[in-house]
């Protein structure tokens, strides 16, 4: 599910323009926005018009200059600097209809039409067709709201709702939603402390942020009498002698002790599900707990076969320590996810993420994430599922646990420069050269010297008539030509790739 789906059809055409402004380096041509978008002139300019009032109305600039400029030909966008556009998205959605019904639903745990329409200020006709349209995004993660509950898996609703809350109202704190979780802060700090000192341990500003929504979340729902559990039920048997979930069950029933509401193992069980699975715990908390936890588990198994998999297509290099104890990290959060959810929220742009990590891992690892995520799914007795947004997010992040890998191991690159020294009209080619491969990980650029052991030399000379001691030799064709700096990057990218 992408976030934007919770916005009215005006709304996501304004955020596509604003992701693609962000994308393309902030400006781009009317005609190509306007083809994107699929309106007419009209239309867009007055999309442009409105997205413009509602940026300045919303978000104060820096020097009261506007943030989107039109000049005629191209639209620009300039953002202050403390904003970004996860912020501008999160208060589209905020003031979206289709959130306000969700966040209804969260905050009184049922509604009638009546209540929504007087509360909403919206016919009855619209709110019954919001409904319809909440309920078709709602479907991948197997929950829908129904005679005005909200009605699946408890585990999968708060797990939604857990989403919904981080996006809007943590990440954009400067909304006024946010000041609900602000002030129930205090409380949540004193289990929050009560957690630290039982499981002797602590947590990052970020932890405690997922932490204090959870169980914003929790606060809101656990007063329903009637949740349904029957999957967690099953799936959790195998975790119940787990020492870690002990350790949860105790303070969580101790909670449960002072308060008038009723105690029972499934607010420990969701807890703990929680508490390993979404990066709550440091690296080397997790990994003192993957000592001790049963290896028998469905996803210590998983852990293991997934990172032996990974460790096998890196042989015969060996992998530091380190790293493999941050790969066995990442890995075993994101197997904990797909054991127990279903369904995900995505904030970013998808397919420019899977272009980047395409890029980053080239052709020799783009196909492993895929067999990795095949494994994982027969592992769990699950089947792939194109409409789950967590099976594309644990592929993504597959991939962008291989490009870790790449990045700590790949052989650096050492290029050299032998650029004529009387020619000093190719004095500011050498710099941009340097400039842009400086910025190239793994790579190192040098003066050529003959005696030098170098992987590309890059030279103005004619190769025919010259003998240097390297893999590869480039000649340039012209100074400060884009042309030459893309055929460079095009080599170091296969020298690095033929050794890794």
């Amino acid at each position: 599910m992408r976030i934007e789906q919770l916005l009215d059809k005006k709304e996501q055409l304004m955020v596509s323009i604003l992701k693609q402004l962000v994308l393309e380096g902030g400006s781009l041509p009317h005609s190509v926005l306007q083809e994107s978008v699929g309106l007419s002139k009209q239309a867009y300019d007055n999309y442009v018009v409105e997205m413009g009032q509602f940026l300045s109305s919303h978000f104060k600039s820096d020097s009261n200059t506007a943030f989107v400029k039109n000049d005629g030909y191209q639209l620009s966008l300039d953002l202050p600097e403390k904003i970004g556009l996860s912020a501008i998205v999160g208060q589209f959605i905020e003031e979206s209809s289709k959130y306000q019904i969700l966040d209804y639903l969260l905050i009184h745990r049922e509604f009638s039409i009546n209540q929504l329409v007087s509360t909403l200020m919206l016919s009855e006709s619209t709110v019954f067709r919001k409904i319809r349209e909440i309920n078709s995004v709602l479907k991948e993660f197997q929950i829908q709201i129904k005679n005005g509950r909200m009605v699946g898996e408890e585990l999968q609703i708060r797990y939604f709702y857990y989403q919904l809350q981080l996006v809007v109202k943590v990440r954009n704190g400067h909304n006024r939603t946010a000041t609900a979780l602000e002030q129930s802060s205090a409380s949540y700090q004193l289990f929050e402390n009560a957690l630290k000192k039982q499981l002797k341990t602590s947590f990052s500003r970020s932890a405690i942020q997922k932490l204090h929504c959870w169980l914003y979340v929790t606060q809101k729902r656990i007063i329903i009498k009637t949740l349904e559990q029957t999957d967690l039920s099953k799936r959790f048997t195998v975790f119940l002698n787990d020492p870690l979930f002990k350790d949860v069950d105790q303070i969580v029933s101790l909670y449960f002790s002072r308060s008038s509401v009723e105690d029972n193992i499934y607010e420990s069980q969701m807890l703990y599900i929680f508490l390993i699975s979404f990066f709550i715990f440091d690296e080397e908390y997790y990994y003192h707990y993957d000592l001790l936890r049963k290896k028998k588990l469905p996803t210590a198994t998983l852990d293991v076969y997934i990172r032996e998999m990974i460790l096998l297509h890196y042989r015969p290099r060996r992998i530091a320590l380190s790293l493999e104890k941050q790969v066995g990290y990442n890995l075993s959060q994101l197997n904990n996810q797909l054991y127990f959810f279903k369904g995900r929220i995505f904030e970013v742009d998808v397919h420019h993420l899977e272009t980047e990590l395409e890029h980053l891992l080239g052709r020799a690892l783009s196909t492993l994430p895929t067999k990795l995520l095949r494994v994982a799914l027969s592992r769990y007795y699950l089947k792939r599922d194109q409409h789950d947004g967590l099976q594309d997010y644990v592929l993504k992040s597959y991939s962008s646990v291989l490009s870790l890998i790449d990045f700590h191991s790949l052989k650096i690159i050492t290029v050299g420069l032998d650029f004529d020294r009387d020619d000093i009209l190719g004095e500011p080619f050498r710099q941009l050269v340097t400039t842009e491969l400086l910025a190239m990980n793994g790579v190192v650029v040098k003066e050529y010297v003959p005696k030098g052991r170098f992987d590309l030399v890059i030279t103005t000379g004619y190769v025919d008539d010259w003998s240097v001691k390297a893999e590869r030799v480039y000649a340039v064709s012209e100074f400060n030509s884009s042309y030459d700096i893309k055929k460079i990057k095009e080599i170091i990218y296969n020298l690095k790739r033929s050794v890794n």
